[in-house]
């Protein structure tokens, strides 16, 4: 879920503010850098018991 605040922030409406919206204006050195954190999360939950799943989340700072 993407906050409100992004509109007065970046001028977009929040359902605007998608995954490919996002990469496409990361430094392209960046990159790399966000994956690689997408991976670790996905490494994490996937060693997680199906009942503790729901215990975390995950947010990203943009």
């Amino acid at each position: 879920m993407t906050s409100e605040s992004v509109t007065g922030v970046l001028g977009i409406q929040p359902e605007e503010f998608t995954i490919p919206y996002a990469l496409s204006r990361l430094y392209p050195e960046d990159i790399s850098y966000f994956i690689n954190f997408g991976n670790k999360v996905t490494e994490f939950f996937r060693r997680l018991p199906p009942g503790k799943v729901l215990s975390y989340k995950v947010s990203y700072d943009y």
